[in-house]
């Protein structure tokens, strides 16, 4: 089998797996901002190499743990994301979140800005997989690799793609008060189809 190549590999020249130490807070270049309820003061760590580690505060106003990371993409729009061609997206997570009860984490939305200038999503990509991420830190889950066509309002394989969000959304209150909910991703790929 030949192996499908990656956009962030074959393309930006730098896979997002979450190595490469950066100036930022968040401490990897591979992604570009984060945004939301993510704890910036004390819920960074690069005490695992190789993983982007964040903590996700409760939003009161909305009820919701809610933090999104824009990945790196080349501002060079040579280097945009031809949706057309890398259509299959995977990911590594672990998520522990204490305010559930149940083995449902989170949910996984993605939201992509086109070359003009156009926004699509937030979609569900959990409900696109028919996957859930499993809650606990001894559940580790590879969701993917699915296709991003698939779902037609999500619109990939439009136009290319300059800035690609993913949102990590929890819920769950048996915590009084509600306790930060505890992100790690490992890696993203973003593919062209093994067919």
């Amino acid at each position: 089998l030949v192996k499908p190549r990656d956009y962030a590999t074959e393309v930006r020249g730098n896979a997002w797996d979450m190595t490469e130490g950066g100036s930022n807070d968040w401490n990897t270049n591979d992604i570009e901002a984060v945004a939301q309820n993510w704890n910036i003061s004390t819920g960074w760590t690069d005490s695992v190499s190789g993983m982007f580690e964040g903590l996700i505060n409760y939003d009161i106003p909305t009820g919701w743990f809610k933090g999104d990371i824009s990945l790196a993409i080349p501002e060079d729009s040579t280097k945009y994301i031809d949706t057309d061609k890398y259509h299959m997206l995977s990911f590594g997570i672990t998520v522990n979140n204490p305010n559930r009860l149940d083995d449902n984490a989170c949910a996984m939305h993605i939201r992509w800005i086109d070359n003009n200038n156009n926004e699509h999503g937030w979609v569900n990509l959990l409900n696109i997989s028919g996957s859930h991420v499993g809650n606990g830190w001894d559940r580790w889950t590879v969701i993917g690799p699915f296709d991003l066509k698939a779902d037609t309002s999500l619109h990939w394989g439009d136009d290319d793609c300059s800035e690609l969000k993913l949102l990590i959304q929890g819920s769950g209150t048996c915590i009084d008060p509600p306790s930060p909910v505890d992100i790690r991703i490992g890696w993203i790929r973003l593919e062209e189809s093994a067919q």
